[in-house]
C-alpha cells in the first residue's frame, strides 16, 4: 500500500510534505562540500528521524509514528541503494537487509490502518450500526493487534538495538569510497539522475492497459526518484525540491490505486469464509474500492505529464 496517500483518522497532524529538506543547507559552505559529506548530512537526518519515531512507536503506536517509522526506513534502504557508489562496495549490503526487516514489520501495521480507514470511508463512518459492517473492522484490528505485538517484540530485540547501532556508526563515520571526495553540486546530480531514468524507461513501456503489477513498479520506481531528488535538496536547492513534489503527485495517484486495489482484493477474499449478510457487504465494499481505483488510474497520466518536462529536471546537469 502507499506510504502516504491515505489521510488516516487519528494521525497528530499531516505527515511531512513531499518537498523533504535536511535542515543543513550545505549551498551556504564557503568550502567546497563534497558528494560523501553531502549525503552524510542527508542519511543522519533520517536516521535521526527514525530513532525518534521508533521510539514514540514503543509508546504508543499511533498511526502517524508508525507511517513514519516507515517511511524513514523506506527512504533508507532506498538511498544506501542510489548512492552506493559512494561507499566502499558491499558495505550497505546488511543495513538494507536489515531495514527491509523492520520495514515489512512496521507496513503490516500501516497497512492495517490504512484498510481501516479506507473501510471506514467505505461504509460513511457507519462500521458499528450493523454487525456486518462491525465484523470487517474488528477483523482488521485483530491483524493489525498480531502484527503490533510482532513489532513491539522486534524493537525490543538484540536485533533491532544492533541495527541501531549500525545505523549510528554510518551516520558518525560512513565508510565512503574514495569516488565521494567528488563535488557535491557536480555529483551527486548525476547519481540522482539515474533512478529518474528507470523511472522513464518504465513508464515508457506501459501501454493503454498496463497490469496492476506495472504500475506497482512504476510506482516504486517513482519513490526512489522521489527520494533521491530530497536527498540532494541540501546541495541543489528548490530546482529538486520541485521535482520531488512532482513526482510524489505522480507517486500519490499510483498509490491510491494500489491501495484500492488491495482493499478489494481482500475484500473479495475475505468473503469467501463469511456468513451471507457478511459477504454481501464485503462485495459492497470490494465494489466501491474497484469504483476508486478506476478513478485513481485516470489520475495518473495527468500526473507523469506535470513530471515530465524538460524544466522539471534540467538540474540533472545533462544536455
Amino acid at each position: 500500500m502507499s506510504e502516504s496517500a491515505t489521510e488516516l483518522p487519528g494521525a497528530e497532524g499531516p505527515a511531512p510534505g513531499p518537498g523533504f529538506t535536511p535542515e543543513v543547507d550545505l549551498r551556504a559552505a564557503t568550502t567546497g562540500v563534497t558528494a560523501g559529506e553531502a549525503i552524510t548530512v542527508a542519511f543522519a537526518g533520517t536516521i535521526d528521524r527514525l530513532v525518534e519515531e521508533q521510539a514514540k512507536v514503543r509508546l504508543m503506536a499511533d498511526v502517524h509514528s508508525v507511517h513514519q517509522a516507515r517511511v524513514a526506513t523506506r527512504r533508507l534502504r532506498s538511498d544506501l541503494r542510489t548512492f552506493e557508489v559512494l561507499f566502499e562496495p558491499g558495505s550497505g549490503d546488511h543495513l538494507r537487509a536489515e531495514l527491509a526487516w523492520m520495514g515489512e514489520l512496521l507496513g503490516r501495521v500501516r497497512d492495517a490502518d490504512v484498510m481501516v480507514a479506507r473501510l471506514e470511508l467505505g461504509l460513511d463512518g457507519q462500521a458499528s450500526a450493523d454487525p456486518a459492517n462491525a465484523d470487517f473492522i474488528e477483523r482488521i484490528s485483530r491483524e493489525r493487534g498480531r502484527a503490533q505485538l510482532q513489532l513491539l517484540a522486534a524493537l525490543d530485540s538484540e536485533r533491532w538495538a544492533s541495527l541501531l547501532r549500525s545505523l549510528m556508526a554510518l551516520a558518525r563515520n560512513p565508510p565512503l569510497a574514495t569516488v565521494a571526495d567528488a563535488p557535491a553540486d557536480a555529483f551527486l546530480p548525476l547519481i540522482a539522475a539515474q533512478p529518474w531514468d528507470r523511472l522513464s524507461r518504465a513508464v515508457a513501456k506501459l501501454n493503454g492497459d498496463a497490469a496492476d503489477e506495472e504500475l506497482h513498479q512504476v510506482r516504486i520506481a517513482a519513490k526512489r526518484a522521489r527520494y533521491a531528488a530530497e536527498a540532494v535538496v541540501s546541495v541543489v536547492g528548490r530546482p529538486a525540491e520541485r521535482f520531488a513534489e512532482a513526482v510524489a503527485d505522480l507517486q500519490t495517484a499510483l498509490g491510491d490505486y494500489n491501495d484500492a486495489v488491495a482493499s478489494a482484493d481482500w475484500l473479495r477474499g475475505a468473503a469467501g469464509d463469511m456468513d451471507a449478510p457478511t459477504a454481501f457487504v464485503a462485495g459492497t465494499l470490494s465494489q466501491h474500492q474497484r469504483t476508486l481505483a478506476r478513478k485513481s488510474r485516470r489520475r495518473w497520466p495527468k500526473a507523469w505529464k506535470q513530471l515530465n518536462r524538460k524544466k522539471l529536471n534540467a538540474w540533472f546537469g545533462r544536455a
